[in-house]
């Protein structure tokens, strides 16, 4: 294997494995999840300037997504005019931007060195996440993983265990299918587990997709009655199982009635908060990483013990809050991934077969993290932005080598 082939997967490695480092002293995981991704964007660039690889960088960079994500970065910068504290929106500033600098270089690498690569190592930390959630469970600890949250933890471990669909649609091994469904299930089993309402939410609509996919392309995805099975076996071993499992999923689905969840109150109420701040300041926003402190004036009334509000739990509502128009941007970025994925599924039948499998990955992939970013807040987290890093690294390869046509 050449050089530049083992350096390139070191780096993807480096990235995937971030989330999983041990901490350095900090409360909050995050603080040096970010420097070391900034550390590893930075050390992958000098790889690529010197393997003659930053053409293929720039080419990314015309694409759509980039492009959006670009002019979002502007009106961030435009934003700090109205900023109450620069130092928290050049802090914040500097973590889009080394996610802007992610979704450049990981599928750079990606796409010259074999996706199958990154595949496997999602499917490989999904198991590590699985292990993790489960070896919590059994010493009573919170099922937080290595996110330190459940919902991140659940959104998490469902995008990078769907890429465990890709050993079912792409070999016929009766082993490797075996074994992907086993692995599958125990994601969904250990997602129940957790109890989000978020995951719960995400596992129904990947049953839909199978089943809409199953009766509009049945000739393509007759695998899609395989895919199928896991979800309804762990949802029958998880319920006859534990005493435990069955309390979790009924109390995640009787929680749907805004009455009885006071997480759901609570989103309404910060989005509430974060529309009626948009419209006092509809150009450039509050500034950019100033919701935690303009948050203080809306939520007061509803503050325990001086917890301040930090994200309003859906990264649009926020971004509108703090950069006003910047958001839209920033919403086209996301949207413009998914378009490219939906609008692929009446030409499927002219795609190869790669495409056909990556394509129905990619519309779960997508729909977790859309729900998940209307939720909560992934674009805060680390672990997320990796895993979003990775879908849209998996179609540009796909893309750049041909195999969209």
């Amino acid at each position: 294997m050449k050089l530049d082939k083992v350096i390139s997967r070191f780096l993807i490695f480096l990235y995937l494995s971030i989330p999983y480092l041990p901490l350095f002293g900090e409360i909050d995981r995050i603080a040096s999840q970010w420097a070391i991704l900034s550390l590893v964007s930075f050390l992958s660039l000098i790889f690529l300037y010197f393997n003659s690889d930053l053409g293929k960088l720039f080419e990314i960079i015309k694409t759509k997504p980039i492009i959006f994500f670009g002019t979002f970065l502007l009106f961030s910068v435009l934003s700090f005019t109205q900023s109450v504290n620069i130092t928290e929106s050049l802090v914040e500033f500097f973590r889009y931007f080394s996610v802007f600098l992610l979704i450049i270089i990981l599928p750079t690498l990606v796409s010259k060195y074999n996706y199958k690569f990154l595949i496997l190592l999602l499917i490989i930390f999904s198991c590590v996440d699985i292990i993790g959630i489960i070896s919590q469970n059994h010493f009573g600890l919170p099922l937080i993983g290595f996110t330190g949250n459940k919902n991140i933890a659940s959104a998490s471990l469902l995008m990078k265990s769907n890429f465990l669909l890709y050993i079912i649609y792409r070999y016929d091994n009766i082993f490797s299918n075996i074994l992907a469904i086993i692995l599958l299930c125990s994601s969904y089993i250990v997602v129940l587990l957790i109890g989000s309402k978020a995951g719960l939410l995400s596992i129904f609509l990947i049953f839909i997709i199978l089943l809409i996919t199953i009766i509009f392309k049945r000739e393509i995805f007759k695998k899609n009655l395989i895919a199928i099975i896991p979800i309804i076996l762990s949802i029958f071993l998880f319920t006859i199982g534990t005493e435990t499992g069955e309390k979790n999923v009924l109390d995640g689905i009787n929680q749907s009635s805004l009455s009885k969840d006071d997480g759901i109150t609570d989103r309404l109420r910060y989005y509430s908060q974060a529309t009626e701040s948009f419209f006092e300041s509809p150009l450039l926003g509050i500034g950019l990483g100033n919701w935690k402190i303009n948050s203080i004036k809306y939520d007061s009334p509803f503050m325990n013990n001086y917890i301040v509000q930090y994200h309003t739990h859906n990264d649009y509502i926020q971004l509108l809050a703090e950069t006003g128009i910047g958001a839209v941007f920033y919403l086209l970025f996301i949207l413009s991934i998914g378009f490219k994925i939906f609008k692929q599924f009446k030409n499927l039948d002219n795609q190869t077969s790669n495409y056909k499998s990556i394509w129905l990955i990619s519309v779960l992939c997508f729909l977790i993290y859309f729900i998940d970013s209307n939720l909560n807040f992934p674009a805060a987290r680390v672990v997320m932005q990796l895993n979003l890093a990775s879908l849209i690294a998996v179609l540009i390869s796909l893309n750049l080598n041909g195999e969209i046509k």
